[in-house]
């Protein structure tokens, strides 16, 4: 087995359309809010840790899966940095997951928040989850070997490991309730507003009059209820939206004004604070031609 000691830090991919990771850590801080470009696949398998995504807050067990879509802001919340803190991350693309689907079998499906059969956690039984285990394991093996037919043999794991979960999603017969999923409704009002207006003025000043509420009361309530401050939350969202524009080829100063930015210097400094590289990196990375920026 290939295991890795730390959260790994950067939020793009370098090893083609899929990333796996087996990790395990003790003395594991908590983790800030981020974001990735491509699907994830978050498998628990020991540890004492809650996983907050988009303002709800899930109480893991292990064997838990959580599905994560691209750009949803999330973070993992260590309760005991004494215990070993054990892992498999599973990151893809769209063209992967879309490469292995087909006309009738669309394997993208269990990260489709608006399906009717959406979970955001699945929670595995006992020999469903001795089952993954033996194929995340046997994955991470082949991703980093060089065994026979590694390409074919990688394609057909994944395979396999997408229709799993998406029969999971069919087979799942319970509520956030019994599963001690928890969030704050207020809290919940406010992201959503964020969230639809993204690129319009949301200054403290906005938003509290929205929510008639002070200035103050709004802050304290936010950080204490999501862990960083709305300022630095509304600029995640942001920097989220300018890469999807920046990946639809927009130019960046484009990406930056259609991502709610009001000057490119404010732009091009988060963006670089936040991704440790600038957006025509970025794009590089990515293999984009923007267009005149």
């Amino acid at each position: 087995m290939n295991t890795i000691n730390g959260f790994i830090k950067r939020q793009h991919m370098k090893n083609g359309d899929y990333e796996i990771f087996h990790s395990l850590d003790i003395d594991i801080k908590n983790f800030d809010y981020h974001h990735h470009d491509f699907y994830e696949v978050y498998f628990f398998i020991g540890g004492n840790v809650s996983y907050v995504i988009e303002g709800k807050k899930y109480p893991l067990m292990p064997g838990d899966i959580i599905l994560l879509s691209p750009y949803e802001l999330h973070q993992v919340i260590n309760h005991d940095e004494t215990v070993h803190y054990e892992r498999f991350v599973l990151w893809m693309n769209e063209t992967m997951i879309r490469s292995l689907s087909d006309e009738t079998t669309d394997l993208g499906r269990c990260f489709d928040s608006k399906a009717e059969n959406f979970r955001r956690l699945i929670r595995l039984s006992k020999s469903r989850y001795t089952s993954l285990l033996s194929s995340f394991d046997r994955l991470c093996d082949i991703f980093y070997g060089e065994s026979f037919g590694k390409e074919l043999m990688q394609r057909a794991l994944l395979t396999q490991l997408l229709i799993e979960i998406n029969e999971l999603l069919d087979q799942q017969d319970y509520n956030d309730a019994d599963l001690d999923i928890t969030h704050n409704d207020f809290i919940i009002n406010i992201l959503n507003y964020i969230t639809k207006n993204l690129t319009g003025d949301l200054s403290l000043q906005r938003i509290s009059d929205h929510f008639y509420i002070s200035q103050y009361h709004l802050c304290r309530e936010f950080k204490k209820n999501m862990g960083i401050s709305i300022h630095k939350y509304v600029i995640g969202k942001r920097l989220a939206l300018s890469k999807q524009l920046i990946e639809k080829g927009h130019s960046f100063s484009s990406a930056a004004a259609g991502s709610g930015f009001v000057d490119y210097t404010g732009f091009y400094r988060s963006f670089v604070k936040q991704y440790k590289m600038n957006p025509k990196e970025y794009a590089k990375n990515i293999k984009i031609n923007p267009g005149n920026s």
